[in-house]
């Protein structure tokens, strides 16, 4: 049995197929080979085990301890070389390093302005010139049903577009599928850099 922090853990992992998530985005930025993938909140490594699985070198943040040693376990699992580093999503150390950036699943939990425009923002710096940002939130709709989770936020699309184009980045590509249980759409959105 598997112990969920909360209701959107349990949510999440009713939907989330990681290794289809993982093709579809770099099918949606078209990763080159060998690229190189930073997830800011990586949580078991998921993700990064399918971009490392292809040959790109990856780098997996997350500030809980406990999921980074997890991620390492399911990485030697698969066969697979990631490194970890125990940091905060809002403070990435990188500048202008990866090909791709991803933050699935976390992006609702910046519940406060500063905290959504620090991830942005540093997403942003780690980015090479021609480097992608995929992330996805929670979008509010008519018929959603709020898990009364108090770390959640549940976004509309144009307020998030101005916080992407506050923090220098503008969206290419986006695509959305339904939640199951909640009414919602998690909406997933390709960025890149401004300049």
């Amino acid at each position: 049995m598997t112990d969920f922090a909360s209701d959107w853990d349990r949510v999440h992992a009713e939907f989330a197929v990681h290794a289809e998530e993982s093709q579809e985005i770099g099918r949606a930025v078209a990763l080159p080979p060998k690229s190189r993938v930073l997830d800011l909140a990586c949580g078991t490594g998921q993700h990064l085990v399918e971009f490392a699985r292809s040959g790109h070198c990856c780098v997996g943040m997350d500030k809980l301890p406990w999921k980074l040693h997890r991620a390492q376990q399911v990485a030697e699992q698969a066969g697979t070389r990631i490194a970890f580093v125990c940091a905060d999503m809002r403070l990435s150390p990188w500048s202008r390093q990866f090909d791709l950036v991803i933050c699935m699943y976390a992006m609702s939990m910046m519940t406060t302005d500063s905290d959504l425009c620090a991830v942005l923002e540093a997403a942003r710096n780690a980015l090479a010139d021609s480097g992608k940002f995929v992330f996805n939130v929670i979008e509010r709709g008519a018929a959603s049903r709020e898990l009364g989770d108090d770390h959640l936020r549940y976004f509309e699309k144009a307020d998030l577009e101005q916080f992407i184009n506050r923090a220098g980045l503008v969206v290419l590509l986006e695509w959305r599928c339904r939640i199951p249980g909640l009414g919602s759409n998690d909406l997933t959105m390709v960025c890149a850099r401004k300049e």
